[in-house]
């Protein structure tokens, strides 16, 4: 696939640093002030998984379009602000669609769909017309690009019956982006959410997030539906993947960066025998254990996002060895830190379980270890992108 659109160059990386971590920095003052546990624990309690009222005020502030063109209404940022936002969500278990919003909208901008770019690109930078992905379906394990759901030609368009398996925020989105079979090619098609014969089942992740089965029943769409097939429509899926891995990590590690922060401040207050009991060399170095983690997770992932903002050809590898680490080791930070609380960290009243449970969510959207695994065993075999 050719280099994506708002891609940067390489002598542009330090200046996108330093802008990373303005963004990173208002983004965590933001989500101090307009979101807290408390909140999010009377949104379990509700049906929509999400934060309609949150997602609005994140929108005021740009963040939907920070990957979109200027002349579709966005600002035109690069990935790397893009992972900041998404780490600092993750941080405060921020419930919006910023993620999903994002990598459809990217499929659809670095398409050849002209019409559909001018069409939904406006209402998903300005976060009024938020887009999802429905990509993964039933049965699969490694190979998250075998769709089968239909799309059969029909009266000068398209009919769609199938299902899609785990689409965050399906019930915020105004389109899906559907990966389809046509005529036995891929095909991607921008498919209104109200349009009649689809039917949204919710799922129930150990998380409570917005999370959906969908199900599409003799759903018929017009021809200029039609994003992309064949070749053109796996690259925009790959790439799909690639950027959609890394923001999970990128948002698992915020997770885990706010459970650490927990136990440590925990180890550091709870007295036992006479001293606190991060002194003792079992918890100690427990939690040292967890920063390194962390601190490599956040490596791995400077390193993906950088290949992906500069379209480096090795941004499949980066993104697999990114999620590979975030399966192997960062998911269990929050049970690590969980331990450190003993008995307290068990009970429903702590908030350390709220962190374990949108880690574990988050990890299973990355698919299986053996898929990032192979990518890059490969490379380091036979130099495979």
């Amino acid at each position: 696939m050719a280099k994506q659109q708002g891609a940067l160059a390489v002598t542009d990386l330090n200046e996108a640093q330093d802008r990373l971590r303005i963004v990173l920095d208002s983004a965590r003052d933001f989500l101090k002030r307009g979101w807290s546990l408390k909140e999010f624990r009377e949104l379990i309690d509700g049906s929509d998984g999400y934060s309609g009222t949150l997602w609005q005020k994140a929108s005021e502030l740009g963040w939907p379009g920070t990957l979109v063109a200027e002349n579709h209404g966005g600002s035109e940022g690069n990935f790397m602000e893009l992972s900041g936002l998404a780490e600092a969500c993750g941080k405060a278990l921020a419930p919006m669609p910023l993620t999903a919003n994002a990598v459809a909208a990217r499929i659809v901008e670095n398409g050849s769909n002209e019409a559909a770019k001018k069409k939904l690109l406006p209402g998903a930078a300005s976060g009024k017309a938020p887009l999802t992905l429905a990509m993964l379906e039933a049965g699969l394990s490694v190979d998250r690009l075998n769709v089968k759901l239909d799309a059969a030609p029909k009266a000068g368009g398209y009919e769609l019956n199938g299902s899609k398996m785990f689409v965050t925020y399906a019930n915020a989105a105004r389109h899906f982006i559907v990966a389809a079979r046509l005529d036995g090619d891929v095909a991607l098609l921008a498919v209104p959410a109200d349009a009649k014969g689809i039917e949204l089942v919710r799922l129930t992740p150990l998380d409570w997030s917005s999370l959906f089965e969908v199900k599409f029943t003799a759903v018929s769409v017009g021809a200029d539906a039609l994003l992309a097939r064949g070749d053109e429509a796996k690259a925009l899926l790959r790439e799909a993947l690639i950027e959609g891995d890394t923001l999970l990590c990128c948002e698992m590690v915020g997770v885990c960066q706010s459970a650490l922060d927990s136990a440590a401040i925990y180890a550091n207050e709870r007295i036992a025998f006479g001293k606190p009991i991060g002194q003792f060399q079992g918890v100690k170095h427990r939690l040292v254990n967890l920063r390194a983690d962390i601190e490599v997770a956040r490596a791995l992932i400077r390193t993906a996002t950088q290949d992906i903002a500069t379209g480096h050809d090795k941004r499949r590898v980066s993104a697999a060895h990114t999620a590979y680490w975030a399966l192997d080791k960062l998911k269990k930070v929050p049970e690590g830190c969980m331990q450190v609380f003993g008995g307290i960290g068990f009970t429903w009243e702590h908030d350390i379980h709220l962190y374990l449970r949108r880690a574990a969510t988050l990890a299973s959207l990355l698919g299986e270890q053996a898929e990032h695994r192979e990518v890059v065993v490969n490379h380091l075999d036979t130099g495979a992108l």
